[in-house]
């Protein structure tokens, strides 16, 4: 006979986690009052982050037999795993309530483990001092089962899953999450055939798919005073990006870019020079809270004119310090 007990909870993939020691808690405390239909059931949870940017939960309900009997998967960003935990917990709390009231066969015929039903899933029912145990010797009465338990109701998301939006969130993206940031940023810059420049360049950050982004820009600077030859730089940029979110709470923490792209423009010195070099760059992303952001920013390119008259070296580079504003 199945006796109702507390499921056995396995947490596995700790080193997926920076936090595995309090998920695994808060994933105990969700389930401290879930019970099982019988001894021996087990709620496992893993965590996968072979996705980057992503971080999948997987919880998994499997009974005294080792048969699995729930499966399901939740999506979260990365770090976020006490927000897996708790969406795992509460599905699992759910499950094992439907499995508790789902109908199983019984016998109570003393000496009999299991009863004979003449239909696949009939529970049979009988006691050994009623009437028709009594008066027969035959198999026990059968009584046909009730209707099957129904599947456990999805639980509204709590503010902490993975998924559910934050009213920051809500009120900054559209619904299908894609992000559009503006910014402007100062720089340096080396490389370019004149003395040191120095000038200002407004951007502009869109997302076109997840984690993908597309930056264009434009720069304008000058030389620096002393530095020789003087020139004045303009020039246009366009990159396109990966973002690698760090380990943090969302819209408070890091986010490295990496990008490619080409800068098109001209150097003006006596005359109109053309200006193109092409490169990696490097975004390391600082979010302040809110919609506002802080950039540092590192640009290498190789030109691909080379002046005689400005000594234009191989390689250009420039460092930038951006601030960007999240329009949504």
């Amino acid at each position: 006979m199945d006796v109702a007990e507390q499921p056995r909870i396995v947490f596995e993939s700790h080193s997926r986690c920076n936090d595995s020691h309090a998920a695994e808690e808060l994933l105990r405390e969700v389930l401290s009052r879930s019970r099982a239909p019988g001894h021996a059931w087990v709620v496992a949870m893993r965590i996968d982050g072979a996705t980057p940017g992503v971080l999948h939960g997987e919880g998994e309900i499997t009974n005294d037999a080792g048969v699995a009997v729930g499966h399901r998967v939740f999506t979260g960003k990365p770090g976020d795993c006490r927000g897996l935990a708790s969406a795992v917990g509460i599905w699992a709390s759910l499950a094992l309530d439907a499995e508790l009231k789902r109908p199983r066969p019984v016998a109570t015929m003393e000496g009999q483990d299991d009863a004979p039903a003449s239909a696949p899933g009939a529970t049979a029912v009988m006691s050994a001092d009623s009437p028709e145990a009594s008066q027969t010797d035959g198999p026990p009465r059968v009584t046909p089962p009730g209707p099957p338990a129904a599947e456990p109701p999805e639980a509204p998301p709590p503010a902490d899953w993975p998924g559910a939006a934050s009213p920051a969130e809500k009120s900054n993206h559209r619904e299908d999450g894609h992000v559009v940031e503006i910014g402007a940023s100062g720089f340096l810059m080396t490389g370019s055939g004149g003395g040191l420049v120095m000038g200002a360049s407004p951007f502009a950050f869109v997302e076109v798919s997840k984690g993908i982004f597309l930056r264009p820009s434009i720069a304008v600077g000058g030389t620096l005073p002393g530095q020789e030859p003087v020139v004045t730089w303009v020039a246009s940029r366009f990159d396109g990006c990966l973002r690698v979110a760090g380990m943090y709470t969302n819209l408070h923490g890091m986010q490295l870019d990496l990008c490619g792209g080409t800068d098109l423009g001209v150097l003006v010195a006596d005359r109109v020079l053309p200006y193109m070099a092409i490169g990696p760059s490097i975004d390391l992303r600082g979010e302040l809270g809110g919609d506002l952001a802080i950039i540092l920013r590192g640009l290498f390119g190789f030109n691909l004119f080379h002046e005689d008259e400005l000594d234009t070296p191989f390689l250009a580079g420039r460092g930038e310090v951006a601030l960007s504003w999240r329009l949504r």
